[in-house]
């Protein structure tokens, strides 16, 4: 069967600006490709087959798609339930002459591990 392709773009449903980096899948066809700096992507695929588009921060969509079609503007809804609250902290000596832990091995002391 002939391949054909299919475009689209991807866009914040709320913002209206174009996503970059969305991941766009076939699920069929097991091929995917990843939204461009403006929010366009293109698939090859043969016949008919299901896209994906799904991103951390935003609801999975899924639309039935033909080789050859152009989608158009796909709206992708932020989704908030997906963010789980996360906590970072850190141990700085305040001590130290440089930014990085520095350790100094004399050669007797690897001589010594290594025997």
């Amino acid at each position: 069967m002939a391949q054909s392709t299919v475009t689209g773009k991807v866009v914040d449903a709320v913002t209206k600006e174009s996503l970059v980096g969305i991941s766009i899948t076939l699920i069929n066809a097991k091929k995917g490709t990843v939204t461009a700096t403006d929010g366009s992507f293109t698939i090859r695929l043969s016949g008919m087959d299901e896209l994906e588009i799904t991103s951390v921060g935003y609801l999975t969509k899924k639309m039935e798609v033909t080789g050859g079609q152009h989608i158009g503007e796909i709206l992708l809804q932020p989704s908030t339930s997906n963010m789980k609250e996360i906590v970072v902290s850190s141990n700085i000596s305040i001590d130290r002459k440089t930014p990085y832990a520095v350790s100094t091995l004399r050669a007797a002391a690897i001589e010594e591990r290594i025997s």
